[in-house]
Parts: structure tokens; C-alpha cells; sequence
């Protein structure tokens, strides 16, 4: 997305002002909320046709650019978006709060970003009194003194050595000190790549300081990752096992499945011994394998024999107590 950092700021702060509004008001986003973002659009001479040009970005789009950048960038995004919900209650105006749809707006892009709670408590007196300067509605007046004094600043490094070295100084401290290091180098790597850009918007600014925490750290970084490369391959290794040992067991639960429907089981009754899965009798049984996945379950009964003599003969037979199947099943008679 071709969209510089402080397009991407502003534009976040003005998707916040429009989650919600006051219930007799023209507009979702308030005067007041409005404000806030055009006080910062005016400090970095953000153009109303680059503004309305960028409008038709979806905020998912915009959230996903934001993870892209430093951790600078994304602190004041965070607190931008927070000093527009903060303007004003949207409900009577009595105190300054955030509606719950302002939260989850912002909440979704604090997380995007991956600054842990401990990393924004420790910025955030440093995150709040920068953007309390680059959102200051008296930016507006005609009067531009103020917005003056914050270029000067900007021009002679006195802006950079007030706010934006005091608020990296806290983040990547608070991160070297969760011994977060995987994240302190993606965010110093990020810092690094987006120096030029930053430079421009806030003013010169040394990153010297975590050049050489960095070159400190580097020995740690790489047995880090070789320690979680390691634990994730044993982590694969593991989950391959597992479905080896799954497929195993499976096939060895179809095999016993398969030897176990080849083998009778032999009862007694009447003076018959038969199989209770195939029906048949048990000196017949040679050569023949039985048939349990049929379904068949046989107990003696006495039935009634086929004869041309009028005379009614009945004789005990192994039955199927399911279906009614007399006598031993064939290789396609399934039970019913």
C-alpha cells in the first residue's frame, strides 16, 4: 500500500471518530473528534484531496499496513486513536471517555500491533504528551504560532530529543526487560527500515543507542532462535509421532478387527455345538473361516423341516435370533 505513516495515523484516528456518535447527531464522528485529527493532519501538512483519497481504504487494510511498521509509528497510532475516543463522552458529554465500539476499534489495533500491556504502560506518559502536541485543536486557530514552534522543534532535533527518544528508550526497555528479544529485534529492524521516513515527519534522531544493544544482543538472538528452531523440529518430530503411532494403532485395530471376524466362537445347546457368528457346526468347521462381520448373532432353536409327508417334522438348528437365517450363512448372506 502506497501510504506514508502519517497518512496511515490519521487515517486510523478518523475511522475511530466514526464508530459512533452522539443519537441526535448529524454525523457519527463529533466536531470535537474531527478536530483532533485535523489538528494532526495540520502538522505534518496532510492535504484534504490525500486525505479524501485514502478514505475508501478499508480498516483492515489499514490495521494490516500498521503491523508492518515500527513500534514508533504504532504508539502513536495506538494513542491518536485513544486521544480522539478520549474527547469526549458519546453519550452526555459529561466526563471524557471511550464508547465500548471506540475499545474495540482500538483494542483490535493494539493487538494487531503486538505491544504488550507491560510495553504501552511503560510508553505511554511519553506516547500521550507526544500526541497531545501533534493533536492539539488549537492547531487550528489562525493564529499558527504554536504549529510554528512544533516545525522549528522538528527542524532543530529539540522535538526528537524531547519525545521520540524518550518514548523508544521506554518501549525497547520494557521489551529487553520481558526478555522479549525476538520482538525487540523485529521492532528494532523495523525502526531501522523506516528511519528515513521517520526522520522527515519527526526530525533527525540517533539510533546509536540500539545499534550497539543490538550487536549486545545478537549472540542471545541467534541461540534463541536456534533453541526455538530446535523446539519447533522436536515439536514436528512429536506431532509426526503421535500420528504414526495413531496410524499404527488404527491399522492394528483393523487387523485385529479382521483376524478376530475370521475366528469362531463355539457354544453349546441342545447337544449341538455350532458357532454363534456363522451357524455352523463344529465338526464342519475345518477349512472354514468365520464370518462375523455379517452380522449374525445364532442360538439353537427348533423349526419346522421341509417334507412332502403331511406329517409335521421339527428338528433343533442353529438360527440367526436377527434376521431368522437357519443353518450356517454364506459368503454373501449378510444379516437383514
Amino acid at each position: 500500500m502506497n501510504i506514508k505513516i502519517e497518512e496511515l495515523i490519521a487515517q486510523l484516528a478518523w475511522s475511530t471518530a466514526y464508530k459512533d456518535g452522539k443519537a441526535d447527531a448529524d454525523t457519527n464522528a463529533s466536531e470535537s473528534e474531527k478536530n483532533v485529527v485535523r489538528a494532526f493532519r495540520k502538522c505534518f501538512s496532510i492535504s484534504s484531496e490525500r486525505f479524501n483519497e485514502l478514505l475508501v481504504v478499508e480498516d483492515d487494510e489499514l490495521i494490516a499496513e500498521l503491523t508492518k511498521q515500527d513500534p514508533l509509528s504504532k504508539l502513536i497510532a495506538i494513542y491518536t486513536c485513544m486521544a480522539v475516543a478520549h474527547v469526549e463522552t458519546e453519550e452526555d458529554g459529561s466526563s471524557a471517555t471511550m464508547s465500548d465500539k471506540e475499545w474495540s476499534f482500538i483494542y483490535k489495533i493494539i493487538q494487531a500491533t503486538g505491544i504488550s500491556s507491560s510495553a504501552r504502560e511503560a510508553a505511554r506518559k511519553c506516547a500521550k504528551n507526544l500526541v497531545g502536541q501533534l493533536t492539539d485543536i488549537e492547531l487550528l486557530d489562525k493564529d499558527e504560532l504554536m504549529l510554528e514552534l512544533i516545525k522549528m522543534e522538528i527542524e532543530e532535533g529539540f522535538f526528537a530529543e524531547k519525545h521520540i527518544i524518550p518514548l523508544l528508550t521506554q518501549y525497547f526497555d520494557a521489551v529487553e526487560a520481558e526478555n522479549e528479544l525476538i520482538q525487540w529485534e523485529e521492532n528494532y529492524l523495523a525502526l531501522k527500515r523506516n528511519k528515513r521516513a521517520l526522520t522527515k515527519i519527526f526530525g533527525d534522531f540517533s539510533i546509536k543507542k540500539w545499534d550497539a544493544i543490538y550487536d549486545d544482543l545478537k549472540f542471545n538472538l541467534k541461540e534463541l532462535k536456534k533453541s526455538s528452531t530446535s523446539a519447533s523440529t522436536a515439536e514436528k518430530k512429536s506431532v509426526a509421532d503421535k500420528e504414526i503411532l495413531k496410524q499404527e494403532k488404527a491399522n492394528n485395530k483393523i487387523a485385529e478387527k479382521v483376524k478376530l471376524d475370521k475366528t469362531h466362537e463355539i457354544s453349546s445347546s441342545k447337544g449341538i455345538m455350532y458357532c454363534r457368528f456363522c451357524g455352523k457346526l463344529k465338526d464342519e468347521l475345518s477349512n472354514w473361516d468365520c464370518r462375523r462381520e455379517q452380522g449374525h448373532k445364532y442360538s439353537v432353536k427348533r423349526v419346522e423341516l421341509f417334507s412332502y409327508d403331511t406329517k409335521k417334522q421339527l428338528e433343533y438348528k442353529p438360527v440367526c435370533s436377527k434376521c431368522g437365517k437357519v443353518g450356517m450363512c454364506s459368503l454373501n448372506d449378510w444379516c437383514r
